[in-house]
């Protein structure tokens, strides 16, 4: 009697044993969110945010390996602003997720690296028209420098399966409704004088790799930066000094 309860116990022992040896493993190469969801609270703190959001939350990308959206809810007061002002909305939370991440790179559990594939907002009950608006996430990007893209329900129908999408990119003031200049224009030689608008036009310029923004008491001046040694220097939006 005493040798079976023996047999019993050492065979209890050894399940135990068997059963540690695979969830410890399992609990310590888990995905951990610690890090994802700190930077989610950040965006929902920050007060010009939460004034157009209700909600933040990760949602993880399917069939890739450690990617998130960062989802936002919008409130009726995100659906009262311009394209511009949305393209620049989405451009300060991607400013918050870039303040609390290493160029996209999140420790997300032992020896993982997580990552933010896009900004992902549904739009407020009381906007029936729009599905989704996205911005592909950048490590780099300037909020100026993004592309909003904005899915409408087709005709404006909420219950349609069709949608059709659109494209915003910043433009400076006084350019909204200008694309794009003529073939002509974009084979001209950049000069002083020029404004950014018309230099991201140039073929042989177009728009910088980043943008390095200085405010002082006389104006923003601003460095972009295309590569080793080839920068354009602009004083309130005008282009002062080429360096090649």
């Amino acid at each position: 009697m005493k040798k079976k309860k023996m047999i019993i116990f050492f065979g209890i022992v050894a399940i135990a044993i068997i059963a540690l040896s695979i969830t410890i493993p399992m609990y310590i190469n888990r995905l951990d969110t610690t890090n994802l969801d700190a930077i989610a609270t950040k965006v929902k703190e920050n007060k010009k945010i939460n004034k157009h959001f209700d909600s933040v939350w990760l949602r993880k990308v399917k069939d890739t390996k450690n990617q998130f959206d960062l989802s936002l809810k919008a409130k009726p007061a995100f659906t009262t602003l311009s394209d511009k002002e949305k393209l620049l909305l989405a451009g300060k939370v991607m400013g918050v997720v870039q303040e609390n991440s290493h160029l996209n790179e999140i420790k997300c559990g032992r020896n993982k690296t997580c990552s933010i594939n896009e900004i992902f907002i549904l739009p407020s009950d009381e906007d029936d028209k729009t599905s989704s608006y996205e911005v592909k996430y950048s490590p780099l990007n300037h909020p100026e420098e993004n592309v909003l893209i904005v899915s409408e329900y087709q005709n404006d129908d909420p219950n349609s399966h069709m949608l059709e999408t659109r494209e915003v990119k910043y433009q400076e003031d006084g350019d909204e409704g200008v694309d794009t200049l003529d073939e002509d224009y974009q084979e001209k030689t950049i000069a002083i004088g020029m404004t950014k608008h018309e230099v991201i036009q140039l073929k042989d310029w177009g728009r910088p790799k980043s943008i390095h923004k200085t405010t002082t008491a006389s104006g923003i001046n601003e460095q972009w930066v295309y590569g080793i040694s080839r920068y354009l220097y602009f004083d309130n939006g005008v282009l002062t000094t080429i360096q090649e």
